[in-house]
């Protein structure tokens, strides 16, 4: 049987797999989880959703399916976007651009909370991978004397 999380506890998990999205560029099981079932509480509408992660462009696609008929749900829906962009941002961090597409069609481009170029990422990964090797190589070659 699993323990269950306090919401304290909860969001210290998500905190940590937050950081480390941001560092790896990979989600966990929980994360995927949560982005998979966000979209269904936005509306009774929703009848399917695949959601598509870019960790390079920093952003969240959301393909929604939705039913047509009711275009109170759809309304209900579209003002719940806001919503689900900010829990997004939550889970993966506020470098994220958050899309909505309903059956096929764009409904909501969202904001980056702070700035992100891929250019100047890549760079910082590259110095940050070069730093690790180097001092990788100094602390065995310590030991190889």
């Amino acid at each position: 049987m699993e323990k269950e999380l306090s919401e304290t506890e909860t969001n210290l998990k998500l905190e940590q797999l937050r950081e480390l999205t941001e560092m790896c560029g990979t989600l966990e099981e929980l994360q995927i989880r949560q982005l998979k079932y966000w979209p269904r509480l936005i509306s009774e509408a929703v009848t399917g959703c695949e959601t598509h992660f870019s960790y390079h462009t920093r952003e969240l696609t959301y393909e929604i399916e939705i039913d047509e008929k009711s275009k109170a749900r759809i309304d209900t829906a579209k003002k719940m976007l806001p919503d689900l962009e900010m829990w997004s941002q939550f889970l993966l961090g506020d470098k994220y651009l958050v899309k909505v597409r309903f059956n096929g069609k764009t409904v909501f481009r969202g904001t980056r909370k702070s700035q992100f170029d891929p250019q100047a990422s890549e760079k910082e990964l590259e110095a940050e991978f070069t730093n690790y090797v180097s001092k990788e190589y100094k602390r065995t070659k310590k030991f190889t004397k």
